[in-house]
């Protein structure tokens, strides 16, 4: 494995652009619907460290390499890791090509070898990933301590979720059918509860 994946929680994140262009406006669009929230800078601004105190993430765009190399060392003295467009040299993560669902994300990365080739696989990916899967990761959350309290064990824990996410509940959820899905994840666990 030449990098290794990791999702950054974006709720109440700043999030930094650097920099003007398509590349910059790109990077700015991964995060709607997000709600993190995104700075831009340009000119000066995105040159000073402290333009990147308290940022979560830090994306620089531009055609000068001495801006992006400016840039970047700015955002690295402010110890905020930073994606620098077309420079993996200058990269501290790599940008996957990404699946957004909410909260389910699918991440496609090369590390910053073939962009394309990631943008290409996750394409292939997203006509197999249902539209609701993240309202139904919602839904498993909002009733994650009830599932560990009926199977404090991770192995059966884990057994019951795979038989039910293939179920008919499941599919359902899976199809768009979140009430279905939510009435069934109840009557299976109440089952489960009387058979105990």
């Amino acid at each position: 494995m030449d990098s290794f994946p990791a999702f950054f929680p974006m709720n109440g994140a700043r999030v930094v652009v650097a920099g003007d262009g398509d590349m910059a406006e790109a990077k700015a669009a991964l995060f709607l619907g997000s709600p993190a929230q995104v700075v831009r800078l340009r000119g000066r601004a995105a040159i000073d460290r402290r333009s990147y105190l308290g940022a979560r993430l830090a994306f620089v765009a531009g055609d000068s390499p001495v801006f992006r190399k400016a840039a970047a060392a700015a955002a690295k003295a402010a110890h905020v890791p930073v994606n620098v467009v077309d420079d993996p040299a200058l990269c501290d993560f790599f940008t996957p090509a990404v699946i957004d669902r909410g909260s389910v994300v699918v991440a496609v990365g090369t590390s910053g070898a073939s962009p394309l080739l990631a943008a290409t696989l996750r394409d292939e990916l997203e006509a197999h990933t249902p539209a609701a899967i993240g309202a139904l990761a919602n839904m498993l959350s909002g009733h994650r301590r009830a599932i560990r309290l009926a199977f404090p064990d991770i192995g059966q824990r884990a057994e019951f979720l795979r038989a039910w996410i293939k179920g008919e509940a499941g599919r359902a959820g899976l199809a768009g059918d979140i009430e279905t899905a939510r009435r069934g994840l109840q009557d299976a666990l109440a089952d489960h509860a009387r058979a105990s």
